[in-house]
């Protein structure tokens, strides 16, 4: 679920702005994340939280998660 909304929002987001930072999602703090089209206060938090349960995430699977 993760994965697709992180690959919609980065595929809306270069097709519209020139320049992306590029946002890593086992060091992005909640603010960070919120600057990525199509993540909202809840699954910014929801992330940061699975980190902190969870350790990084080390594949697309963790994502799913």
């Amino acid at each position: 679920m993760i994965r697709i909304l992180v690959t919609l929002a980065l595929a809306c987001a270069a097709a519209t702005v020139p320049a992306l930072a590029a946002v890593d999602l086992n060091t992005a703090t909640r603010d960070e994340l919120l600057a990525v089209p199509g993540i909202g206060p809840t699954k910014a938090q929801a992330i940061v939280e699975h980190r902190k349960a969870h350790g990084p995430f080390t594949s697309v699977d963790d994502l799913k998660e």
